[in-house]
């Protein structure tokens, strides 16, 4: 996922967490090109993750 500017509301970083652990492997990797991964998660899962994912797309688009 892509964070505009590299910032991002720390009221974010909970619901990260929760997919990383929930569907990834724990760990959540923080890119050079402003954004960040969660590895390990299962191809199958990624409709729900796009779900989980969802707020935090909208709290982040600049309208």
């Amino acid at each position: 996922m892509r964070v505009p500017g590299g910032h991002l509301d720390a009221k974010y970083l909970g619901k990260i967490q929760e997919i990383a652990e929930t569907y990834g492997d724990g760990t959540v990797h923080i890119t050079n090109r402003q954004g960040f991964e969660i590895p390990g998660i299962p191809f199958d899962k990624m409709p729900e993750v796009n779900a989980a994912l969802q707020p935090l797309i909208d709290g982040l688009d600049p309208q």
